[in-house]
Parts: structure tokens; sequence; C-alpha cells
């Protein structure tokens, strides 16, 4: 409560922001990878929730070659009871999309957003060609429902 002299006032705002806080998911990649980076389950939602926002957080600038080099990045959520994946998000560090240090790299449009509580979401990279993934981190971030 929020006291003026004898009135007292609801906090309504604190009440407010509880509901649309968000919260995120990261994982980190400590190592720059020139290689594929294999898929690994890194959130498993707390609660029903839906993700908001998606991108990579870089260290370093990433520009690949001219031609088809890319290493492509990838969110697929699954069930967490076996079941198959879904497509969350994906982009690919390019030579005309490279990431830039300590800028957000979206990881594109997002789909398939709403979780269950239990679903699972991974990450992981593909790399055609020559082509790096800087150390940094996904952030993954999310409301509950």
């Amino acid at each position: 409560m929020l006291s003026t002299g004898a009135l007292m006032l609801p906090d309504v705002a604190a009440a407010a922001i509880g509901r649309v806080a968000k919260d995120q998911a990261v994982y980190n990649i400590g190592t720059a990878a020139t290689a594929s980076i294999g898929e690994i389950a890194f959130f498993c939602a707390p609660v029903d929730c839906v993700i908001s926002n998606a991108y990579y957080l870089p260290t370093a600038v990433s520009t690949p070659s001219a031609g088809s080099n890319t290493q492509t990045l990838a969110l697929t959520k699954y069930d967490g009871a076996g079941g198959a994946g879904v497509s969350v998000a994906s982009a690919a560090i390019a030579n005309g999309t490279p990431t830039a240090a300590f800028q957000a790299f979206s990881l594109g449009t997002l789909s398939n957003t709403a979780m269950s509580k239990g679903n699972v979401l991974s990450f992981k990279s593909t790399l055609v060609g020559t082509a790096t993934v800087p150390t940094g981190a996904v952030v993954v971030e999310w409301v509950p429902n």
C-alpha cells in the first residue's frame, strides 16, 4: 500500500507490472564455433507462457565471406514428452546479415510461441561452408500466461 498522509491507496502499478513482467532463458556459447553446434535443450517452461522475443547477443563481429557461407541459428520447441519438435525461430549469420559485437542479432519471425508448462526449447546451429558463431548468448524472452 502506498501512503499519502492519512489516505491509503492500493499499489495497482506493482500488481500490473507483475502481470506483464518478462523473464529470460539464456544459453551461453563460451567458445566461438566454426562448425555446427549440435542441438542442446536449454529451457524447460516452468509455467504456461508465451515467447515474446528471441535473439543472439554476440561478443564479436562475424561476417562470413560472400557466397553460401552461413551459420543458421535455430530454436525448436518440444512438448517435453517425446513428441516431435516445431520451429520457433531461425536466422542465418551470413555475408549480408553479419553479427555486430554486443548488439542483438534477431532470430527472425517467431512462430509456435505458446508454451505449456514442461515444454522444452532447444538451440542448434547448422554450418554451410565457412562461417563462425562468435561467443555470446542465445536469449529468449517469455511472459507467463
